[in-house]
């Protein structure tokens, strides 16, 4: 009988290849999805270019819906992971606004197969699927709603601004540049959409200064 150490090395290793087998679908279908369309795409191509047999991919997801789900909620993973880590040692609002916004293009621009599927493929969905890939948008809505509220509160933002639309506008924007690249760093991006946020764009702001 195996020790309860050797027991142990067992159930770790069996996690390690199941979470390595995950890793395999969600990137193979991410990058199907993004590079023919989900609709266009088959279970079974993901499967292959998993290398893994039809039905071990259909045991781990039953249908494609929520393939595409878990592809969307690992890149909201990511994504809110690569904003948090950029603020951590943050303290100024202006600094964690414009640290927020450059690891967001960042993680945008390095060619993430699955956060162009979150932006472009939850359309697909319909009923409970499309209820919960809304909520993993409102999981990234929520990060940077509350950096909006800290800038408001700390008097960069007007009281009367309605945060939530501001917030749409703004990563609708920087979702933008993901099919249309600027000739500029993400920092530098970021710089520019801050300054127009708290300063403006307008002549007057140039006599000003």
């Amino acid at each position: 009988m195996p020790t309860k150490p050797e027991q142990e090395d067992v159930v770790i290793a069996e996690k390690n290849r199941a979470a390595e087998a995950r890793t395999r679908i969600l990137m193979s279908a991410a990058r199907r999805f993004r590079s023919q369309g989900y609709v266009a795409t088959t279970v079974r191509e993901v499967a292959d270019d998993a290398g893994m047999l039809l039905g071990s991919l259909q045991y781990r997801y039953a249908k494609k819906e929520v393939l595409l789900v878990a592809v969307m909620e690992s890149a909201v993973e990511r994504t809110t992971q690569a904003i948090r880590q950029a603020i951590a040692d943050k303290h100024d609002v202006a600094d964690r606004m414009r640290a927020a916004m450059t690891a967001y293009l960042d993680t945008l621009w390095c060619g993430d197969d699955a956060l162009y599927v979150l932006l472009y493929d939850w359309r697909a969905l319909k009923g409970g699927d499309r209820e919960r890939a809304a909520q993993l948008h409102e999981r990234l809505f929520a990060l940077f709603d509350g950096l909006f509220y800290e800038a408001a509160g700390a008097g960069y933002i007007s009281a009367d601004i309605d945060i939530p639309t501001l917030r749409a506008l703004w990563l609708g924007a920087l979702n933008w540049t993901a099919d249309h690249p600027p000739a500029k760093t993400a920092g530098e991006v970021s710089e520019l959409l801050w300054t127009v946020l708290t300063e403006g764009a307008s002549r007057r702001r140039i006599r000003a200064d």
